[in-house]
């Protein structure tokens, strides 16, 4: 069990606790509210105490997802953005292209330019014509690079057909929550926390305290792992929400 908790900015308070201290202390007490219930059913999650906590920024601006929500092919235009603020990618789409096929396109212009692709497919939501694929971008040293449009407020691609969208995370509002129609894959700031924080292994499971989610009325989510989707093994708290029983 991988335990985290986000801060509400960065370098700002974190989710739950008040300080980080507080943060630990806070979420180790509801790991071991939790472990109470689930040892009645023979399962255990270690000592709560050994557990190291992970206090986290939000992650920047690192993914952007082709195709993103209704998955449509490509009908021809070009993708545009600067990474780091420092370095600009372009890359042609042609008539007929699949989600995956751009990304992996995408893939190669960012490793040509220094930097690290990690490409990972998402299920295919409800009215989408195929799945959409993120594309995450690292430096050398694994470290989340930012990503913008190369004039601010335009649109990152010009194929009327294929979109695709940066991803951000800005908790000031809330977390925005997947909902039926999207649960399969979560929404794009759901995925851009969840993969800038994931740490790619499928024997841990990621336990994240967020402020809150958008809109209210939701205290947690869960991502169970299937053939299809490359969210894994993550459980999405509302920081109040854990700090009063949540957690369990």
């Amino acid at each position: 069990m991988r335990p985290i908790v986000v801060r509400v900015a960065p370098g700002g308070a974190p989710a739950i606790g008040g300080s980080e201290a507080g943060a630990v202390t806070a979420l180790r007490a509801e790991l071991a509210l939790a472990a109470s219930v689930w040892g009645q059913c023979g399962l255990s999650f270690g000592a709560p105490d050994a557990l190291e906590v992970h206090i986290v920024d939000p992650p920047p601006s690192h993914l952007l997802s082709i195709g993103d929500d209704v998955g449509l092919p490509a009908a021809g235009g070009e993708i545009r953005f600067r990474i780091d603020a420092k370095k600009t990618a372009i890359v042609r789409t042609a008539t007929g292209e699949a989600p995956i096929a751009v990304a992996l396109d995408v893939a190669r212009v960012v490793t040509t330019l220094g930097y690290i692709a990690v490409v990972s497919p998402n299920a295919r939501i409800g009215p989408a014509a195929d799945g959409s694929v993120d594309v995450s971008v690292r430096r050398a040293d694994g470290t989340l690079v930012g990503l913008e449009a190369v004039t601010p407020g335009a649109p990152v691609s010009t194929d009327p057909k294929l979109s695709v969208r940066i991803g951000s995370v800005d908790l000031s509002d809330g977390l925005q929550h997947f909902g039926d129609i999207d649960s399969a894959a979560g929404t794009l700031e759901e995925r851009t926390l969840l993969k800038g924080v994931d740490d790619g292994d499928p024997r841990t499971i990621e336990i994240i305290i967020v402020p809150f989610f958008t809109g209210g009325g939701r205290i947690g989510e869960s991502f169970i792992g299937s053939d299809l989707s490359s969210v894994r093994n993550v459980v999405l708290l509302d920081g109040p929400a854990s700090g009063h029983g949540g957690a369990a």
